[in-house]
């Protein structure tokens, strides 16, 4: 009877211990496991961190037209000087729709020329925020913060970490301060689009007043009180000047169709010479 039990003893531990043989293979498999995926995605995200690295500073190397778009800034505002004289500055007893018309069509000209460089700051600040959003995005990646337990390969790993950190800093550091320089100037180009934009719109209301007053008299008597008029030779001035902005705003529009008719015109001048 004795010996009967001591057999079963004897297949119980035997069991326990197999049991718990296989509870310790089973976690040390899905360790190793747990490891080899980390190495593997720290390898992947590795690579993806030197791809955008690289795509970053080839972006950067491509620099934007900064002088080009401060000089733009500084052609709009005197032509905008230029445009709301006698509307804006100088301003005269009464407006002319005329007058209103003309800087009305500058105006918006200067606006779709600033709305076009705003448009392309806006799209380099958003690449520029992109690729740091990246960066910031690839550096948190959990399976970096999976240390090997071996000594040796965790200090190989570390020696990796050091690395890409002081390869990102630089790249970082430069994607930011372009950023800042976007975003200086973008603020420049939005409040040229907001002058612009709420000039437009004041244009717009003086000459809904002249549709809403078409029957009231534009100037008083002679017999009234003298109110303010420029000399003749002012309007005629600044009139000059608008038209010809006006004009290269058009010429510049329409290129395509100065040069056909210059060519329509010399064509039989041409003809006729043969």
């Amino acid at each position: 009877m004795s010996s009967s039990i001591a057999k079963d003893s004897l297949k119980l531990d035997f069991v326990e211990k197999m049991q718990a043989f296989a509870k310790r293979s089973s976690k040390k498999s899905a360790e190793e496991f747990d490891a080899d995926k980390a190495s593997i995605n720290q390898i992947k995200t590795f690579d993806e961190l030197r791809h955008t690295m690289q795509k970053a500073k080839i972006y950067l190397k491509s620099k934007l037209d900064t002088p080009g778009t401060k000089l733009v800034l500084q052609e709009i505002e005197q032509d905008f000087v230029v445009a709301g004289d006698g509307v804006f500055t100088n301003k005269g007893t009464a407006q002319t729709f005329r007058n209103l018309t003309a800087t009305s069509k500058i105006l918006s000209e200067l606006l779709n020329e600033a709305n076009t460089r705003k448009v392309n700051l806006d799209v380099r600040q958003q690449d520029l925020n992109n690729f740091r959003y990246q960066l910031d995005s690839l550096l948190s990646v959990p399976a970096l913060f999976k240390f090997p337990k071996d000594s040796t390969t965790l200090s190989k790993y570390l020696q990796k970490i050091r690395v890409i950190a002081y390869e990102t800093t630089p790249v970082d550091s430069s994607l930011k301060l372009a950023a800042n320089n976007i975003q200086s100037l973008l603020n420049q180009v939005n409040l040229t689009v907001f002058k612009l934009q709420s000039s437009l719109e004041e244009i717009e209301s003086y000459q809904k007043d002249m549709v809403d007053h078409t029957f009231k008299k534009e100037f008083d008597s002679i017999l009234g009180p003298e109110g303010f008029y420029r000399p003749f030779g002012e309007i005629l001035d600044f009139s000059k000047t608008k038209g010809l902005l006006t004009l290269s705003f058009y010429a510049e529009n329409n290129a395509g169709k100065f040069i056909l008719l210059i060519l329509l015109i010399l064509l039989p001048l041409f003809i006729c010479a043969l």
